[in-house]
């Protein structure tokens, strides 16, 4: 059985599937579908620190720590006015889950993250509007954590080290460190050793 519903003061529509529990949702300058749970089910416990999305309305709503309405739970994306994807990921039990992708209107990948039950966890990367990556790097309990990769251009890449969402200087070890100097005094040497053979 497929419901349809129009409010013509938001210039929303809304259509329903209950056999699948599937919703589009038609604004004007996207489209939404998604999934959510049947009537009688729900998770059997709620996360005080996690964001619940929820659709009640005939609209997507969100709330940490609780929910009232029907979780979303399935696959979900969001399409542009010219049918072109500007999301596409999954929700589990009003959670995002799994891998998110994002594009820009040109139809560009914009980025990509990935969440485990609501927080974002491993690997990221963003990319400019003709596909190149700027950034990469990974998540850790939705905190940047680790190495980021930036590329400033082409052929320039800055690394920059994170703990817990706070960037850090990443101390060298010893026996990198030693070999830097060496390689310094080993160039200077040979800059005055140049210098000598010129002036005979």
């Amino acid at each position: 059985m497929l419901l349809a519903h129009l409010a013509n003061a938001q210039r929303l529509k809304s259509y329903f599937d209950s056999d699948s529990y599937a919703h589009t949702i038609i604004l004007d300058e996207y489209k939404i579908t998604l999934y959510v749970m049947p009537f009688d089910e729900a998770p059997k416990t709620i996360k005080h620190d996690r964001r619940y999305a929820w659709f009640s309305g005939n609209r997507i709503n969100y709330t940490q720590g609780g929910f009232s309405g029907r979780l979303l739970h399935g696959a979900y994306s969001e399409h542009f006015d010219g049918n072109g994807l500007k999301c596409n990921g999954k929700y589990n039990n009003g959670l995002k889950d799994g891998q998110w992708k994002f594009w820009s209107k040109n139809g560009s990948l914009d980025s990509v993250v990935n969440y485990t039950y609501g927080i974002l966890t491993g690997k990221f990367e963003k990319f400019n509007v003709e596909g190149n990556i700027l950034e990469s790097g990974s998540y850790r309990r939705g905190l940047i954590d680790g190495k980021v990769s930036r590329w400033v251009n082409k052929d320039s890449l800055r690394i920059v080290y994170f703990k817990n969402g706070k960037p850090y200087e990443k101390k060298q070890n010893k026996g990198a460190l030693f070999l830097k100097k060496l390689f310094k005094l080993r160039l200077k040497n040979e800059k005055k050793i140049d210098a000598a053979k010129e002036k005979h």
